[in-house]
This record gives C-alpha cells, sequence and structure tokens, in this order.
C-alpha cells in the first residue's frame, strides 16, 4: 500500500500596509545628516549668552517704547528725597571708610524695607516678567526662537521629539530661567559643562537648544554675515536708545 504524498496549501498572509509618517522637513534636517547618521548641533555657552545678549537689548526696547515709564524706580534719581538723603550720607561714610561694604548693604536694606520704595520696586520686577512672558514664550511656540536665536540660527526644541515643546514646557523654561540666573549666573555656566549643552532651564523644561539645519561648507561665510547683522543691529539699537534719552 502507498501512502500519498500530503499536499501543503500554502496560504498567502495578509499584507502589513507601510507605515508613513509625516515628519516636517526642518526635523528631517534637525536629526539626519548625510548617510542616516543622526547629527544634533547643540548650541554652545558663548553663542548662547550672545543671542541672550541680543534678545534682552531687543525685547527691553521694545518694553520701554510701549511703556516709557516702567523701570523709573530702579533709577537712584527716582528714591523718595528723605531715602536719596540717607543713601548719600551711607555712599560718603562707604567712601570715606566709616562703614564696611556689608555695612553699607545692611543700610540700604533697612532704608528701602522702611520705605513703599521696595514695594514698587517688587511690584514693578513683577509686572516686567509677566511682560516678557507674553513677548518670549508665544516666539519660542510659533517661531521656534526669540530675535536673537533668531539671527544665529538657534531653535528652542523638545529634547525628546526634537519638535516644538508643549506649552508647559515653555513655562517651565520661562521662569527656570529665575533659577538659572540666581546663584551667580551658575545655571547657564552649566551650558559649556553639559554634554547636551542644557542649562539648568533646559532641564528643567527638557528642552534643547539646536541649529536647526545640517552642517553647511560655507558655514564660516554664513557665520561672518550673522555676526555682521547682530553687531550691526546692536549698533542701530544703541543709537535709537541715546536718541530716545535725549
Amino acid at each position: 500500500m502507498t501512502e500519498e504524498p500530503q499536499k501543503i496549501t500554502e496560504q498567502a498572509l495578509p499584507e502589513t500596509p507601510a507605515v508613513t509618517v509625516d515628519v516636517p522637513a526642518a526635523e528631517v534636517a534637525t536629526s539626519v545628516a548625510v548617510g542616516g547618521v543622526p547629527a544634533v548641533r547643540y548650541a554652545g555657552l558663548h553663542a548662547r549668552m550672545l543671542a541672550m545678549f541680543l534678545d534682552t537689548t531687543m525685547l527691553l526696547f521694545i518694553i520701554l517704547t510701549l511703556f516709557p515709564g516702567l523701570m523709573q524706580f530702579n533709577n537712584p534719581e527716582n528714591l523718595p528725597p528723605e531715602i536719596r538723603k540717607q543713601t548719600e550720607v551711607l555712599g560718603a561714610e562707604l567712601q570715606s571708610g566709616k562703614i564696611t561694604s556689608d555695612e553699607y548693604a545692611d543700610g540700604m536694606g533697612v532704608l528701602l524695607k522702611e520705605s513703599v520704595h521696595l514695594r514698587k520696586l517688587l511690584l514693578e520686577a513683577a509686572l516686567e516678567t509677566v511682560l516678557f512672558a507674553f513677548l518670549v514664550i508665544p516666539l519660542w511656540k510659533y517661531r521656534g526662537a526669540t530675535p536673537g536665536k533668531m539671527i544665529l540660527g538657534m531653535k528652542v526644541v523638545d529634547a525628546k521629539t526634537l519638535g516644538t515643546p508643549t506649552n508647559a514646557q515653555l513655562v517651565k523654561r520661562y521662569f527656570g530661567y529665575v533659577l538659572s540666573s540666581i546663584p551667580l549666573g551658575l545655571g547657564f555656566v552649566w551650558i559649556a559643562f553639559n554634554e547636551k549643552r542644557q542649562g539648568w532651564h533646559d532641564m528643567i523644561a527638557d528642552t534643547l537648544v539646536i541649529y536647526p539645519r545640517p552642517l553647511d561648507p560655507d558655514w564660516k561665510k554664513k557665520r561672518f554675515k550673522r555676526q555682521s547683522i547682530v553687531f550691526g543691529t546692536i549698533i542701530v539699537v544703541l543709537i535709537i536708545y541715546n536718541h530716545l534719552r535725549n
């Protein structure tokens, strides 16, 4: 008796549909370099400090133009007459060596505590913080950078996705600047030593500051062009500011 060979019928497996993900071209350029090698270019300390200087100069100019009465309490000439007089006495004693710098600081603290001027200073500082927030956070959200970072070709991104950070991340990052500034700017100095060039405010918000474009063979020429724009902008802003003061 001969056994018939078993016929094995092959059933075609259903094809798995290909999954496509739409990735913005800017993000592809950020995360992939030539040959598919990941290439995230982090912005370093010096470049970010220059960007911060430009941001502070330009945004402060905008705020003072819109609100010319702001920051008047920071001017010693606007101190109440009795406080100004006692301040001058303390200053003269410090210069003559009758008191130390610590005693001078303590004396100034007492004077300001007893004056409504301190409350006005705190109120003004809070107002300035809120005004800057309304300028800076939308720029991060919709442009990816403040003016100084735009000029230098930087972008603020989410550390995990390299995409736009969430609103919560941006709010954390903004108020994280306060924490980075308090201990003599140590939170900013941290950028130089961190592997991903993150300051404390970046670490709090889980963000990065990167150059979103891939390496360019003409980067030296473009850097010179950007720096020329930067210094030209600074000169123009200073001229306008000086003109407005006079």
